[in-house]
């Protein structure tokens, strides 16, 4: 594990005491950063739990997240767009077709320039 994982841990530790004003957090920021300097192999077990955690968190938080955001976003502006007949791709057959019966004789002067 690289030492820039155990920068960010303690930085980010760190951050959070001083933000949410947890002197004990604070304390255990120090600490484990002395513990990366001190005990290299100890630290890199300890962001390799930290990766299995994130590992762990990215099974439950990504499937709950993108659910809410499925229901709570995408299927209402379906329904919506059901109930009042929007149809943004245009997969509904038009009232009228586009083709035409065109009877015309072609002459050499229609291919001359055909673009």
């Amino acid at each position: 594990m690289t030492p820039k994982t155990q920068l960010v841990m303690v930085v980010g530790f760190w951050g959070i005491a001083w933000f949410l004003e947890l002197q004990w957090l604070e304390y255990a920021a120090i600490g484990l950063g002395g513990l990366f300097i001190a005990l290299p192999s100890v630290g890199n077990r300890i962001v390799w739990l930290w990766y299995r955690l994130a590992f762990v968190l990215s099974l439950v938080v990504n499937p709950v997240v993108l659910g809410a955001v499925y229901w709570l976003f995408i299927s209402p502006i379906a329904l919506l767009f059901r109930l009042f007949g929007n149809d943004p791709l245009q997969k509904k057959a038009p009232s009228q077709s586009n083709y035409q019966i065109r009877n015309k004789t072609y002459e050499a002067k229609d291919l001359k320039f055909p673009w």
